[in-house]
């Protein structure tokens, strides 16, 4: 067995070795704790030794027994549990190695069943500031509060070297052969000792009142619960019985055949970044069996099948005609020439801007709006399926999660993964929107260390946008007037196209065709054309992108990508000047302005349109132009008009409505 004296961490499982999965999870484990430089030991006992180590009880509770034997002192390690106990223990763990692991800094148990499947991920990543004695994760169902299937252990807390002593005395005895046995027992313990206020425990209601939001994060619970002693994690995050829902570890919890379910999830390409070591490698005395070996090979063979999990692989498009977007270089500004065509410089990317610290801060519970498709075309048909609008509203750490591959397991719209309706945000965490996202008033605006630029993105024009791979932004024109463009790419990665003018000939088809789109829109679209004359460029993380004034660009995400975009340069933009009202419009306006005073609410309903023919549109859409008043002499702050496009409201999913013919 390799040393533990040097690791922060030190893995240890327990089963009989009549436990078939035991071995199969086994060889996976002690792959990924190689691979991060963890000690591994699975200590495998015979079932006579079993019983005599539960002294009746369910072997479930074999954890607690060996986990107070590890944390209990020399001295009292043989008297506190027995020492026949201490005997079958020692001699299936050793010396050196019950030594080593109990100066390692974290004792992480690994149930029998279960098997770490994203080996990229360190167990570090889990902890937090390392401040709590106990880090663990909810249950997968509402029977129990916690699961015990993966437990971290701080070695350094007085707290967790008597909890598992108190809990193997103090646990009801209900739960010496009743569900859920240890889990339960710690659960109950736990209850009864002030640490947590659980409303159920082993499938049974508690005197204790329900909490004001819920505990679990499957059903609208926050994503971390942290108690005095606790640190507490999503079933998503670190593990879950459905390997699509599986982040970090696969429990096969409830599982009728476990040795064929954790086959499945080995051969099915589900473990990612496995790297396999030579058999000497894994040198644990209990593991030198021909069972463990053969689980070995079976692992071992996996290793060659690719990651299939997830989104599908994006890859990168090629035109014949393209042109590559030149980068900065080691020039330290870039001249007003330069900002006339689009180019790429280096920008450091900061570090509260990234997936794990937007998730796991405090900004991963807040509501941002998502959207199915970048920007919403007026004659776009509303969705066949649920939702049946264009946006969603989802927490941050949901999304961030289904960017990655790993949707939430109960969420109506993301949990559903398809690829063909991609979900993703433009949130501008700056800006207080009482109608858009939850805003995030003390987010640190980041700092633009990287080239100069002139003026830099302005935070109440940015917006910060995560998008799964394959998500596609259409064509158009970012801004109207003088301003560039910036995108600063924070995460992953994005290929994104340029055109200064879309061909004169498509675009007057489009107008033709469409007569809703704005200006600033095109239908366009240079995905499907192996020929178009495109400015391009793969934008990975910690590149920026200038896109200048009056450039239409479009974007496909190849790997899960959060980017920040933002108004540039000294000539900043300034809104399109509002078309002179219509007279009757805002005749209207005035006379409700100037009601507001009375009691009771104004309502005006509106006749029809007096401007020509209305388009023919999809069903379920209402299309008029919108103008915005304010104060008690009418002052227009907004206009549809100067858009040339008009606004669009859908009416429901009710396919006798037709087509609308009038307004």
């Amino acid at each position: 067995m390799a040393s533990l004296a040097s690791h922060p961490i030190g893995a240890i499982t327990l089963f009989d070795e009549g436990y078939d999965v035991g071995f199969t999870c086994a060889a996976v484990n002690a792959c990924y704790c190689k691979q991060h430089g963890y000690g591994f030991h699975a200590a495998v006992l015979t079932r006579k030794e079993m019983e005599v180590v539960c002294k009746g009880r369910h072997f479930a509770w074999a954890k607690v027994a060996l986990l107070r034997w590890l944390f209990a002192d020399d001295a009292d390690a043989t008297t506190s549990i027995g020492s026949e106990i201490a005997e079958i223990l020692l001699a299936r763990i050793g010396t050196k190695a019950r030594s080593e692991l109990a100066t390692s800094q974290w004792i992480v148990w690994l149930d029998a069943d279960l098997m770490v499947t994203n080996h990229t991920k360190p167990l570090t990543a889990f902890l937090g500031s390392g401040a709590k004695d106990l880090v663990l994760g909810e249950d997968m169902a509402d029977l129990d509060w916690l699961n015990t299937g993966l437990v971290a252990c701080r070695t350094s807390s007085s707290w967790c070297r008597s909890l598992w002593s108190r809990v193997w005395d103090e646990g009801s005895p209900d739960f010496h052969q009743g569900e859920f046995w240890d889990q339960s027992g710690l659960c109950g313990c736990l209850y009864h000792w002030g640490e947590f206020q659980p409303t159920v425990v082993g499938g049974k209601r508690t005197d204790a009142p329900s909490p004001e939001t819920p505990w679990f994060s499957w059903q609208g619970g926050p994503q971390i619960k942290e108690t005095h002693h606790l640190r507490v994690l999503s079933s998503g995050h670190l593990q879950n019985n459905n390997p699509r829902f599986a982040q970090f570890a696969f429990h096969a919890a409830g599982m009728k055949d476990k040795s064929r379910c954790c086959r499945f999830v080995i051969s099915s390409g589900a473990l990612q970044g496995l790297h396999v070591f030579n058999d000497s490698a894994y040198n644990c005395p209990s593991l030198r069996t021909q069972v463990f070996r053969e689980a070995l090979d079976r692992v071992r063979s996996s290793a060659q099948i690719p990651y299939l999990w997830g989104w599908p692989r994006a890859r990168r498009y090629v035109w014949s005609r393209e042109v590559a977007i030149p980068c900065l270089g080691a020039r330290g500004s870039a001249t007003e020439q330069d900002r006339c065509a689009p180019l790429i410089c280096s920008a450091v990317v900061p570090e509260h801007l990234s997936f794990q610290n937007l998730s796991e801060g405090r900004y991963g519970e807040l509501l941002v709006d998502v959207h199915d498709r970048a920007p919403v075309y007026v004659d776009d048909a509303p969705p066949a399926c649920r939702p049946f609008g264009f946006g969603s509203r989802v927490r941050l750490w949901e999304m961030i999660d289904y960017a990655m591959g790993h949707p939430p397991s109960q969420h109506a719209v993301l949990r559903e993964m398809d690829s063909e309706r991609l979900w993703r945000t433009r949130w501008n965490p700056w800006q207080d929107n009482s109608f858009g996202a939850s805003p995030s008033k003390d987010m640190p605006f980041p700092k633009w260390v990287g080239f100069d630029i002139g003026n830099l993105p302005v935070p109440s024009s940015s917006i910060l946008e995560i998008a799964p791979p394959g998500a596609v932004t259409r064509m158009h024109q970012p801004l109207r007037g003088d301003a560039g463009w910036l995108i600063w790419q924070l995460e992953g990665v994005q290929q994104i196209a340029l055109v200064s003018t879309v061909p004169r000939h498509i675009q007057a088809a489009a107008c033709e065709e469409f007569t809703l789109l704005g200006s600033h829109q095109s239908r366009y679209d240079p995905w499907d054309d192996p020929n178009a004359e495109v400015y391009t460029a793969v934008l990975c993380k910690g590149e920026a992108l200038l896109v200048p004034a009056g450039w239409f660009f479009t974007a496909r995400t190849l790997q899960p990508s959060m980017c920040l975009a933002g108004a540039v340069n000294e000539r900043m933009s300034t809104p399109a000047p509002a078309k002179t009202p219509v007279g009757s419009s805002r005749q209207a306006a005035v006379r409700l302005l100037q009601d507001l005073d009375s009691q009771g609410f104004k309502k005006n309903v509106l006749g029809i349109g007096r401007q020509g023919s209305p388009p023919r549109v999809q069903r379920f859409n209402a299309v008029c132009h919108v103008e915005i008043y304010r104060g008690l002499k009418g002052d227009m702050v907004r206009s549809t008009r100067a858009d040339d496009a008009p606004q669009v409201l859908h009416l429901g999913a009710d396919s006798s409505l037709g087509k609308i013919d009038q307004l």
